[in-house]
């Protein structure tokens, strides 16, 4: 399953106030804006000059900056922004969770719910769940997790 790409655009307006910026700040907006590229827009119009325009434009090191912040805001996701990613409707996981619509909804506002609702969910956009516990002296990978997952698959 291939994800959705967008293309971001703006209007002359918008870039005259963009061009007013700091640098720092046209940062900013840049690494917010990247991501719509991948997660689709938030609602407005489209405008006429693509984004990618003016980053292709950009110095390489400040297209590393801003793709940099761009990577870590992907990587601090919500559910449904990544099941966005992934281009799979809520009732296409329903389906494949077989449950409704309205369950997965519930499930993607949540800001509590079992490791095994996780792991199920993860897996049925095509994922993995991994815990990781990190110390300031290492990293430790929690398995106890996946041994339960094999003991209920006996």
């Amino acid at each position: 399953m291939c994800a959705v790409t967008w293309q971001v655009e703006f209007t002359d307006q918008y870039g005259e106030w963009y061009a007013g910026l700091s640098e720092r700040v046209q940062d900013v907006i840049g690494a917010k804006v990247h991501p719509l590229e991948t997660l689709g827009p938030s609602g407005g119009e489209l405008m006429p000059r693509p984004y990618r325009e003016i980053f292709d434009a950009m110095p390489a090191e400040r297209r590393a900056r801003i793709q940099a912040e761009a990577d870590r805001m992907l990587a601090d996701i919500r559910l449904r922004d990544l099941r966005a990613t992934r281009d799979i409707s809520q009732a296409d996981l329903a389906i494949a969770l077989d449950t409704d619509q309205g369950n997965i909804s519930r499930l993607e506002k949540q800001a509590d719910m079992y490791v095994s609702t996780l792991r199920r969910y993860l897996e049925a956009l095509g994922g993995t769940l991994d815990i990781i516990a990190r110390f300031p002296d290492r990293d430790v990978r929690i398995s106890q997790f996946k041994e339960l997952r094999r003991a209920k698959a006996k």
